[in-house]
């Protein structure tokens, strides 16, 4: 568990909720969705920290979605011996998970018999090849009172990637948990913890506005910060604060990979501002049509549009990426 975790204690409420419901014998289904790195895995790590539950975790990865069955490995069945028929490999995986989630215990209140149920958490689950997944939501289906809390960890912006099934499965039955950006007294309470020292609110709002309230981000910044001047530069609207080190090799590479046109529109936009107009952007950039490369950029994750009085613009997604 990340001993610097902050916040969500609304978000752990209700996963405590639902395993008990688990326990008690009816099967409960969760997505917990959000950007990447916004700290979906550490919370259900500080949600299992603790608890008696048994867990199995399988996290899928992006250069193995091509993999048929790269999934059902991590449960331990041989996904060559399912060739590519789902409905096989569904019913070997719903026999696994049957046994394993002790169905028999299914009627007993959460701590009566010592058997407080099972999670189990698919990480990353965009990523999952789509034999695995589609093996997963037969198998998920047919198990409605086993003692089974599923948590499927999924980036919000690739919920379109699970397979129709497993969408409808989650629309029928599962539990939508959307995680956000930490706020100002989160982020005030994780700059303690780090030993950052108080930190006063309008500080952490211009924290907040410059990393977008992504955790890892707001510990990065504040550690390269030295303690002895960071209360000056939070509080110096006309000081840039460094990037965080873990988005810089991100941004870089989705940099690297646009056209040049997109490259040199984000480029002119870092000059520009936080938010500017596109016409401005294009001009700086010598784009004579600036929307294509726009398309590039948002694509990529590294620039959004805005309408305004003035005309379209484009911004940041936060101040971080364009530092």
């Amino acid at each position: 568990m990340d001993e610097y975790f902050a916040g969500r204690e609304a978000e752990l409420a209700i996963l405590d909720g639902l395993l008990w419901k688990a326990a008690a014998g009816c099967g409960q289904l969760s997505v917990i969705l959000g950007p990447g790195w916004i700290g979906k895995t550490a919370l259900i790590q500080k949600f299992l920290d603790g608890q008696a539950a048994r867990v199995r975790w399988v996290c899928a990865d992006r250069d193995e979605t091509g993999l048929p069955g790269g999934l059902l490995e991590q449960f331990g069945l041989a996904a060559s011996g399912y060739g590519a028929d789902p409905l096989r490999a569904g019913s070997a995986l719903l026999t696994k998970l049957r046994q394993w989630a002790g169905e028999s215990g299914a009627s007993e209140a959460p701590g009566a018999s010592g058997v407080p149920g099972a999670v189990l958490v698919v990480d990353d689950a965009q990523w999952g090849d789509p034999l695995s997944l589609r093996a997963l939501s037969y198998a998920l289906r047919r198990l409605p009172d086993a003692p089974l809390l599923t948590l499927l960890a999924v980036r919000d912006d690739e919920f379109g990637c699970l397979p129709p099934g497993l969408v409808r499965l989650i629309g029928d039955r599962g539990t939508r948990l959307e995680v956000a950006g930490l706020g100002v007294a989160e982020i005030r309470s994780l700059a303690e913890r780090i030993g950052a020292g108080p930190v006063p609110p309008r500080a952490a709002r211009r924290l907040l506005a410059h990393t977008g309230g992504v955790p890892q981000y707001v510990r990065e910044v504040l550690q390269a910060v030295p303690r002895e001047s960071l209360r000056t530069a939070l509080s110096a609207p006309d000081l840039l604060l460094p990037s965080p080190k873990s988005l810089e090799a991100r941004v870089l590479t989705a940099l690297a990979g646009c056209p040049g046109p997109a490259r040199r529109l984000v480029a002119a936009a870092a000059v520009l501002g936080a938010r500017c107009r596109l016409a401005d952007v294009a001009a700086l950039a010598d784009l004579a049509d600036p929307l294509p490369a726009l398309e590039e950029a948002i694509g990529a994750g590294l620039l959004a549009e805005a309408i305004a009085a003035g005309g379209r613009c484009c911004e940041f997604p936060h101040a971080s990426v364009r530092a």
